[in-house]
């Protein structure tokens, strides 16, 4: 089975910002473009699945957060940078858990003439 893949119009990507597009009824992207590179996430939080589209993106650390749980993760590396959970665990219980490896999952990506291909 071919892989989806969907064009976003380039002047609709904001730089610096958290876009999101709509693909299908079922499924939304997330685009980060930082003036050079453009990447392309799944709208799904890989902890329980929420929302990264209503979510928020800072430019200065390149880290997107979830909306219903706070983990960050890395827009560049794609990994877990920050467990919010972690700070309010009790210590012996801290000791003896380890947080997920959570990564994003990243979409294939190729910048064309005035749009962005979108494959996944």
């Amino acid at each position: 089975m071919r892989p989806r893949s969907t064009k976003v119009p380039l002047r609709e990507i904001k730089k610096d910002s958290l876009n999101s597009f709509k693909v299908d009824d079922r499924l939304t992207v997330v685009v980060v473009y930082d003036g050079e590179t453009y990447r392309a996430f799944d709208d799904v939080c890989p902890h329980m699945g929420g929302p990264l589209s209503r979510g928020s993106f800072c430019a200065r650390t390149r880290t997107l957060s979830c909306p219903w749980h706070g983990y960050v993760y890395d827009a560049d590396t794609l990994s877990l940078r920050e467990n919010p959970n972690e700070e309010i665990w009790a210590k012996p219980f801290a000791a003896a858990c380890e947080t997920p490896r959570y990564r994003l999952r990243q979409l294939r990506v190729r910048a064309e003439a005035e749009h962005l291909l979108i494959e996944g």
